[in-house]
């Protein structure tokens, strides 16, 4: 099988198996070969010139399941951004399928992922992480970031399940800003409710004493 299978590849055939997004199996000169998927063509190069525009993996993450309104988890996007077949190489074999970057963009979008790896520091605290749930699963809410072109950084929160492997639905952001302003206009009011509330239970549990 091992024979068979290095065989298919130095001759450009198509293996049977899960493909990377964007690509099919067609045929090319009476052969099988892996060709681009026009259905998905689009969606690949959005997700490799996100990337490189606005250097953040789960933002381009968000923007592409919003978008094309898919489901994608971070470690499938992960995949994606790190999959050497895009340049049209597989197995050492070049030229074995279209290619959607040259080496030299893909190498440059390696060295950009790797670079915020290793100096990665949130210098944005999330102050309501894990202090309010998602509507629909109920589980916690995550900060996240989006930049469009040319803008600040935006902070928001959404469900940290849809965020973490697409396991929820909700896509509905929250603006921290928003939520900040609500706590601003609310929380005295809220406060001195409270403290009513606290001084007349204890007003009633020294009388009951009584």
């Amino acid at each position: 099988i091992k024979v068979v299978f290095e065989s298919k590849v130095k001759n450009k055939q198509a293996i049977t198996g899960a493909l990377p997004m964007g690509y099919t199996i067609g045929i090319v000169e009476n052969e099988k070969r892996v060709v681009k998927n026009k259905q998905l063509e689009e969606v690949v190069y959005d997700f490799f010139a996100h990337f490189e525009i606005h250097q953040s993996l789960r933002a381009t993450m968000i923007f592409i399941n919003e978008k094309y309104g898919l489901h994608m988890s971070y470690s499938a996007c992960k995949n994606t951004l790190k999959n050497r077949m895009y340049t049209g190489q597989y197995h050492d074999i070049e030229d074995y399928c279209p290619a959607y970057l040259t080496k030299e963009r893909f190498n440059k979008i390696q060295k950009i992922f790797d670079d915020k790896k290793q100096v990665r520091v949130n210098r944005h605290v999330y102050l309501f992480s894990n202090l309010f749930r998602c509507e629909k699963c109920g589980g916690t809410m995550a900060g996240t970031t989006c930049q469009y072109r040319d803008s600040d950084l935006y902070y928001y929160y959404r469900c940290s399940r849809a965020i973490r492997d697409a396991a929820c639905d909700n896509k509905r952001r929250i603006s921290e800003k928003h939520i900040e302003e609500y706590l601003l206009n609310t929380i005295e009011e809220k406060l001195k409710e409270y403290l009513e509330n606290f001084s007349l239970n204890l007003l009633a549990e020294k009388k009951a004493l009584i």
